[in-house]
């Protein structure tokens, strides 16, 4: 949860998010027929956390590029 508000564009929209689960997470607790939602509830989260970083990895070596894409993928693109 630190990395992906560390990195993220938007830390507010991650705390937010992640006010959201501990509630639902929270009132499930002392639930035990609720575990099985509880537990898919918190390998949604992980999971979303991950990919967004995966996600930011990916475009931030894609912003680094574009000049090699653009010069690659001319056709793709207006006049520069």
């Amino acid at each position: 949860m630190a990395h992906a508000l560390a990195s993220a564009a938007d830390p507010a929209a991650v705390l937010l998010k992640a006010r959201g689960v501990l509630k639902m997470h929270t009132a499930l607790a002392d639930d035990m027929r609720q575990i099985e939602l509880f537990r898919r509830l918190d390998s949604d989260v992980h999971r979303e956390l991950f990919a967004a970083d995966a996600m930011r990895r990916r475009l931030s070596g894609s912003v680094e590029r574009l000049p090699e894409i653009i010069a690659q993928h001319r056709d793709y693109f207006g006049p520069v």
